[in-house]
């Protein structure tokens, strides 16, 4: 029985092993986004609480546009990428967009400017999540997307694990009390947050390789941004997706919470960072479960567990 355990983890880090290195250069730039993004999320509730005076509501504003943004520009950044045949250059611009947004959070006074620096970076966001995707997909086989987005997700979660850990210890040596940190040291804190993500703009440029579409001048008539010619199984993911969407409560309220119950700021981001810890395994496992059992399968246990957990918090 354990001789069979360990051929089956053989087995499933080979799997891996065999991804092509385009996968890993994509996922070495989702790892150093999100380790930037996360350097600033876990920190950003209690920065506009704390330090700006937002309330709960402007915080949910904050994010619930910013996502929404992110979102519908989704849509039109996949039409684009396949209509004119080019991936790389979205993808560079969108992360570009968080390379320059975020530092700016160094410098703003009020949640009205927060929600400038925050939307435009979701804007990036849009931007560059279809096209990223689709590089991803054309740089492996159907019946190696599961593992290949699994590890791509792995990487992201991995970044936003890596990234509280750097705050943290920002925060700690940044701060003169960090239970308690001033409005300028949050802002040091921000401005580190641009280097991770420049890094992954050198990657993109130097180890990412473009796959063309559709070609751009023969066949660019025939993609219409319609949903027409999906099937009745996507329109039907679709809107389960979109009711889960707006249904979602934004990450930002549990760290609101967090603070209101009265644990340490500087402790914040170790929390996000158990939080994301999680996801790499599950991503890692999932990924390789769905090329296996199937997409529905995953799909449904992981909304059920979504469900259950935040049924606890009621």
């Amino acid at each position: 029985m354990e001789n069979q355990t360990e051929k089956a983890r053989v087995r499933f880090w080979h799997r891996y092993r065999g991804l092509p290195s385009s996968v890993f250069a994509l996922s070495l730039v989702s790892f150093l986004n999100d380790t930037s993004s996360d350097i600033i999320y876990p920190l950003l509730p209690a920065f506009l609480f704390l330090s700006l005076g937002a309330t709960p509501f402007a915080i949910g504003l904050i994010e619930g546009f910013s996502e929404s943004v992110a979102s519908i520009l989704k849509l039109f950044s996949g039409y684009l990428s396949d209509r004119f045949g080019r991936r790389k250059l979205p993808v560079f611009f969108g992360y570009s967009l968080a390379a320059v947004m975020r530092p700016l959070l160094a410098f703003v006074t009020t949640w009205t400017q927060v929600l400038v620096v925050r939307m435009t970076d979701r804007i990036g966001k849009g931007i560059r999540g279809a096209p990223r995707d689709a590089l991803l997909a054309a740089d492996v086989s159907p019946e190696e997307r599961g593992l290949a987005f699994g590890f791509n997700r792995a990487a992201d979660h991995l970044g936003a694990v890596v990234g509280p850990v750097i705050a943290f210890l920002l925060l700690t040596f940044l701060a003169a009390d960090p239970s308690n940190p001033t409005m300028r040291e949050y802002q040091q804190v921000f401005l580190y947050a641009s280097i991770p993500v420049a890094l992954g703009l050198f990657v993109i440029v130097f180890f990412v390789h473009d796959h063309p579409g559709p070609n751009p001048i023969e066949d660019a008539d025939s993609i219409r941004f319609s949903l027409d010619e999906f099937d009745g199984n996507f329109k039907r993911y679709l809107l389960i997706v979109s009711l889960f969407t707006l249904s979602n409560s934004t990450d930002a309220f549990l760290l609101l919470r967090a603070e209101s119950v009265g644990i340490n700021p500087a402790l914040l981001p170790l929390l996000w960072m158990v939080l994301h810890f999680s996801k790499v395994f599950s991503s890692l496992i999932g990924g390789d479960l769905s090329d296996r059992l199937g997409r529905k399968a995953m799909i449904l246990s992981g909304a059920a567990i979504y469900a259950i957990v935040y049924a606890a918090f009621a």
